[in-house]
């Protein structure tokens, strides 16, 4: 029987799918153009030589495939090596496999390097004797060449009978067939179960129990393991079985315990968490998770275990990955980490909230931000007229009541702005951390290289796109369908400051609007629509606040134009700098170019001209190649 275990890494130790599939999404949109929708759609990448794989999946030649291999580590390096977490019960069963005396390695299609990274990030190294994998050029990347290697390395080359390979696919099994050892096929992994029964394994597990099972369990049926040692329930009982804290000196001296542990060490010195070689190590003195602290420096436990001596007694980790995804020492679960599927809309029907809840989610921000600017408005204006009123006495009537608020319209705005921007802006941080801190991978907006020419373009795209649709509102007269807006327009106009109403407008109310309809009500939208309805309804919501149907029509135009810079760029100060560049425009027209609103002449060129380049723009700056978030 085996003595000797082969693990494959990727879909056996470890679920790396995440990382392994958005790496070869961003190497094949990057490098050749293809955009892959979902991610996932690339399982088949996961546990395979990978520049063979570029070859056959987008039909490239070596040397392209060369260079999708070059691009997909440029990310996976980096970020997807991490985007991995090992399977649920494979640390434990790695820790009794050792303690009985199983010899144990890796033998991965993944670069050597690459696996000691993983191994090492997630405490597993310590585990394994060898660890064999391809070169970084995948020169030696065939299974049967890697699992030689092993042997080798391990010294078993003629004992190949005492060796298994535990592996998730159907190139797992064939692999060990053409390297003269058994497999074992795990339907956890990346493989279906179908092909594997084809492929004929000496078995097939559907779970890390029931690998444990065969492996220990073909080791109980009278094979002799070399230096099979007691388990630590046996040692307690024949060591010391009257106290209730055995001594360090009770332990056999080849017992290695299984980690990670769920309860308190009784053996350490007192009591606490410490080992008897130094804090955080095994008795053999290695340190495997030596980077692994909480915020004061107490060793952290590995895999999410609750260690009852934790500084309140419940604080769990997530497999090794940083604190800041604990709340108040509770580990979040790793559910709410993950994302589901979207539908049809983008929305996901089970991801944190009723569809209801959801709604309200997203509407009561801009329902609030309103309310303060009206409490705003309503407490400014009585206040003017009851001081001003009070100074004129029975000579300041509705008239005069009705121009005082004009001529202060500036003021008041900017006041009822600030206001409500403090509510937004702290939403809007408060959004960020959580979705950063849960990992909301797919909500999260990814910054492409250019994004500082992006405030460039902003502010010409807002130009334009002011230009375009004022025109067009102009040739189809919709300002007449709304007298009352225009009449207030004009008043604003006559006795208002221009130099407040420049500064309300071309800079308060880009920062407000644009932090709260794109930075609160779009993301909000993103997070559970796909996009293009997140933007369509958040343009039209904008458009909603404005009031009046001029400002309805033209402000959802905007609304959609700076979602999509938005989305492109990934930072909120984009849109903000494309509402600056509209209304700068707008304001422009109104105080120094205002002849040009009247001129008919050239209205058709100019509605063409400047939707033309419009249009441009957005296609040069969204082009599919340029892409990096979902638009």
């Amino acid at each position: 029987m085996w003595n000797t275990i082969l693990f494959d890494l990727d879909g056996t130790l470890t679920d790396s799918a995440e990382g392994i599939t958005k790496s070869a999404a961003y190497a094949l949109e990057k490098g050749f153009g293809i955009h892959v929708e979902d991610p996932s759609a690339l399982r088949g990448f996961v546990g395979q030589p990978l520049q063979e794989t570029f070859q056959d999946y987008a039909k490239l030649d070596e040397e392209q495939a060369a260079e999708a291999l070059r691009l997909f580590r440029e990310r996976y390096v980096p970020v997807g090596i991490y985007e991995n977490r090992p399977y649920e019960g494979i640390p434990e069963l790695l820790a009794e496999l050792k303690s009985r005396g199983f010899r144990l390695a890796v033998a991965s299609s993944k670069p050597q390097p690459m696996c000691e990274t993983v191994l090492s990030h997630f405490g597993l190294r310590p585990f394994f004797e060898v660890v064999a994998g391809c070169d970084l050029a995948e020169k030696k990347a065939h299974k049967e060449v890697i699992l030689g290697e092993a042997l080798q390395l391990l010294g078993m080359q003629d004992r190949r009978s005492e060796v298994v390979l535990v592996g998730d696919t159907v190139y797992d099994v064939e692999g060990a067939k053409k390297a003269g050892i058994e497999s074992i096929a795990v339907s956890y992994g990346y493989g279906t179960r179908e092909d594997l029964e084809n492929a004929w394994p000496a078995c097939i597990v559907d779970s890390v129990a029931e690998l444990r099972n065969v492996l220990v369990g073909q080791a109980n049926g009278g094979f002799a393991i070399p230096g099979e040692t007691v388990g630590r329930a046996d040692w307690r009982l024949q060591a010391k079985p009257q106290a209730d804290t055995p001594s360090w000196a009770d332990v056999p001296p080849n017992y290695v315990p299984a980690y990670p542990v769920t309860q308190p060490w009784p053996y350490a010195p007192n009591g606490n968490a410490q080992y008897p070689s130094g804090n955080a190590q095994y008795p053999n003195g290695n340190v495997p998770y030596p980077n692994a602290q909480y915020p004061n420096g107490n060793a952290q436990p590995p895999y999410g275990t609750a260690w009852p001596y934790a500084p309140n007694g419940n604080a769990q980790v997530p497999y090794g990955n940083a604190w800041e995804y604990a709340r108040a020492g509770q580990m979040q679960p790793l559910t709410s980490m993950e994302e589901e599927k979207p539908g049809r809309m983008g929305y996901r029907k089970s991801r944190d909230h009723h569809p209801f809840l959801a709604f309200w989610r997203v509407i009561w921000p801009p329902l609030a931000a309103f309310l303060i600017m009206e409490l705003v408005g309503i407490l400014a204006a009585v206040f003017l007229t009851f001081v001003v009123g009070a100074s004129q006495g029975s000579a300041f009537d509705a008239r005069s009541i009705e121009r005082l608020i004009y001529t202060y319209t500036p003021q008041i705005t900017i006041a009822a702005d600030g206001i409500a921007f403090i509510l937004v802006f702290f939403l809007f941080w408060a959004d960020e951390r959580k979705r950063k801190a849960l990992r909301w991978t797919d909500r999260i907006l990814k910054k492409p290289n250019n994004w500082l020419i992006g405030l460039f373009v902003a502010v010409l795209a807002g130009a334009l796109a002011c230009i375009f649709g004022n025109w067009l509102l102009a040739i189809f007269d919709v300002s007449s369908m709304d007298p009352a807006y225009e009449e207030m327009e004009r008043q604003i106009m006559t006795y208002s400051d221009p130099a407040l109403m420049v500064f309300g407008t071309v800079l308060v109310a880009p920062i407000f609007e644009d932090m709260l309809f794109r930075g609160l009500v779009y993301r909000r939208l993103r997070d559970y629509l796909n996009v293009p309805l997140a933007i369509l309804l958040s343009s039209a919501a904008f458009g909603i606040f404005h009031g009046n149907l001029v400002q309805f029509l033209y402000a959802t135009l905007l609304g959609i134009i700076f979602a999509i810079l938005y989305e492109h760029y990934g930072t909120i100060l984009v849109p903000i700098l494309a509402h600056l560049g509209a209304n700068m425009m707008s304001e422009f027209f109104n105080y120094i170019a205002s002849d040009l609103w009247s001129s008919e002449a050239a209205v058709i060129p100019t509605i063409l001209i400047s939707g033309i380049l419009l249009i441009a723009l957005l296609l040069f700056v969204t082009r599919k190649k340029a892409r990096v978030n979902k638009l």
